[in-house]
């Protein structure tokens, strides 16, 4: 049996899962079972020292991100090293929206209006379907009370 988890290891497990990596990952990093890592982890402590974390690293990434961004002179556009800065500032952006759980999937906005102006069509055919059933039941309604209006009265006057 291991000995239990270190004050180094348990850190440097906190660190870990705060840039993102599993459970599983951490233990083949630190050589120890998942589930050792796991229920250290998540014990309400480690979760908000873990948070914590994730914070700094996020203000850490952001401001990779701009020193890189600011650092792409027109020299520099000009040359490959410009896209190698780009590229950096963009995974360093990546990261910090992860960091604060925003999505980092690019959506068409094309798609997306596509997909809610067939919504709009779906939710007024069936607008039209309830409005028509609605037209169909007080047309029902109105014709009974009509032939109970007609019953009481013996039906329609004959001229004689």
């Amino acid at each position: 049996m291991k000995p239990p988890l270190t004050l180094e290891e348990i850190q440097k497990a906190k660190v870990l899962k705060a840039n993102g990596h599993t459970y599983c990952a951490i233990g083949r990093e630190l050589k120890r079972d998942h589930k050792t890592i796991q229920k250290h982890l998540t014990e309400p402590e480690a979760v908000e020292d873990i948070r914590r974390i994730q914070d700094e690293l996020t203000v850490f990434y952001a401001d990779i991100a701009r020193r890189m961004l600011a650092s792409i002179t027109d020299q520099d556009i000009g040359r490959i090293n410009a896209l190698q800065r780009t590229t950096a500032a963009a995974i360093a952006t990546d990261k910090m929206r992860l960091l604060t759980d925003k999505s980092t999937q690019n959506v068409s906005i094309q798609e997306m209006a596509t997909q809610i102006q067939a919504d709009i069509g779906d939710l007024k055919r069936v607008r039209e379907i309830l409005l028509e059933e609605e037209r169909r039941e007080s047309l029902a309604k109105v014709a009974g009370v009509l032939k109970a209006i007609e019953g009481e009265c013996g039906g329609p006057e004959e001229n004689t």
